[in-house]
């Protein structure tokens, strides 16, 4: 009974939550072409909007079969990681004495 399956949704600082006025370059893995750009507020609202859309498909299809699902940003302290995020979620649990 103590069996079950999660999926974590790791993402990293830049990822989750990425600056207004920062530099990125795009490279199209197929062609190796880059285009710089400057992130704009519209530009990361609408990142953050899809970003935002696939985490609840994640979720959503991780609850339909029956799954944990946890969105964890990496540099986060794991104690604080697991305290905050992966406890709660059920992806860990507190060993019994």
């Amino acid at each position: 009974g103590a069996g079950g399956i999660g999926l974590v949704q790791w993402l990293g600082p830049w990822e989750a939550a990425p600056e207004v006025g920062a530099r990125a370059r795009l490279v199209d893995a197929e062609l190796g072409t880059a285009r710089d750009l400057t992130l704009t507020a519209p530009l990361v609202a609408q990142y953050q909007a899809r970003l935002d859309a696939l985490t609840e498909a994640l979720a959503g299809e991780a609850r339909r079969l029956g799954m944990r699902y946890a969105r964890a940003i990496g540099g986060t302290d794991l104690s604080l990681l697991a305290r905050e995020t992966l406890l709660p979620a059920g992806i860990l649990e507190l060993a019994s004495a």
